[in-house]
């Protein structure tokens, strides 16, 4: 292994645990606000690196101050944890629910 490989290496790893961190965070918070999430894309599939942010479904249809709240806390979190988050509400975006579904499916 080069040492432009390795460096490549330690800074995924180090991107891997600041993600399982933000995941962690994220979860218990979705608890505490009474919302689920799913959580899909690369840091799911286990491919990540120096670059990968979380992807994070906020599912059902909560109620506006419920959705807001949950949204400014994970927003929070990746201000906090440094990881990127993209929240996706899945009545905003059926399609991709589905086609997460087929993938876990697969599983």
């Amino acid at each position: 292994m080069t040492r432009m490989e390795a460096i490549r290496k330690d800074r995924a790893e180090q991107r891997r645990r600041l993600l399982c961190a933000a995941r962690e965070r994220l979860l218990a918070s979705a608890r505490e606000l009474g919302v689920d999430i799913l959580f899909f894309g690369s840091s799911v599939q286990g491919v990540t690196d120096a670059e990968s942010d979380l992807d994070v479904m906020l599912l059902g249809n909560p109620d506006d101050c419920k959705r807001r709240a949950a949204i400014q806390k994970f927003e929070r979190i990746a201000a906090k944890t440094g990881v990127p988050i993209d929240i996706i509400l899945q009545s905003d975006a059926p399609e991709l629910y589905r086609e997460i579904q087929d993938a876990h499916r697969l599983i």
